[in-house]
């Protein structure tokens, strides 16, 4: 899972394409941008963390998961859109693959899952929102 929400530190992907789009500036993607990841909130990875400490029992194993998968091409478009939608220049450069870059995850949550959690947030409508606040923030990061 790639966990996302406001005040994420840029070098992760969310806000580095957030931010570097703000800037007028091309998102980089290292490889063929069908690297695949699931997008967990930091607010529903928090929940899921409650739930599992309220049903600990020793022993059990608890991974947790989100229900939405996505290319790191299709978190660059998603953006390029929302911040830049009428630019039909191209916008995404790619670039080498760092070294050892697994190409998907593979999560079982079940067990979580069965104990009723769910994550209630999703990457796609969360978006518009984490932009206005790296536009609102932009400067956060200038110390």
């Amino acid at each position: 899972n790639n966990i996302y929400g406001i005040r994420q530190y840029p070098e992760k992907i969310i806000p580095k394409f957030i931010l570097r789009a703000l800037d007028g500036l091309p998102l980089e993607i290292q490889g063929n941008g069908k690297h695949q990841r699931h997008y967990l909130s930091a607010l529903d990875f928090a929940v899921a963390l409650k739930t599992i400490l309220d049903n600990f029992t020793p022993g059990n194993i608890f991974n947790i998961a989100s229900d939405l998968e996505l290319t790191n091409l299709e978190v660059a478009n998603n953006i390029n859109l929302l911040i830049r939608p009428n630019d039909t220049k191209d916008n995404i450069n790619f670039i080498e693959d760092r070294p050892f870059n697994d190409s998907r995850y593979a999560v079982n949550d079940n067990l979580l899952r069965n104990l009723g959690w769910m994550p209630q947030k999703n990457l796609i409508s969360d978006l518009p929102k984490i932009i206005e606040w790296y536009k609102t923030n932009k400067n956060w990061f200038d110390k």
